[in-house]
């Protein structure tokens, strides 16, 4: 599960190669495909499962893994199909 804010994308790998002293050039070398969707998400993003603000992201997956972990122990659902 993923809590946060959307990722920044950066999804293709890349290598700096050198031009000449001064100068690099930042290049692809490869094009990262989801396995499931089919689908690049440079420039995009990854979207959270569960979206809040960054500096509340911790928080919220500490409650999300405790309420898990109670409802786990209390014979509830399996904790991966939180929202």
């Amino acid at each position: 599960m993923i809590v946060g804010e959307v990722s920044g994308g950066g999804a293709n790998p890349f290598e700096y190669r050198r031009i000449d002293a001064h100068f690099a050039l930042s290049l692809p070398e490869a094009r990262s495909i989801n396995p499931v969707t089919g689908t690049n998400w440079q420039g995009v993003g990854v979207k959270p499962d569960v979206a809040v603000p960054a500096d509340q992201a911790l928080a919220k997956a500490i409650e999300l893994a405790r309420a898990a972990i109670k409802g786990r122990s209390a014979g509830g659902s399996d904790p991966r199909s939180l929202p």
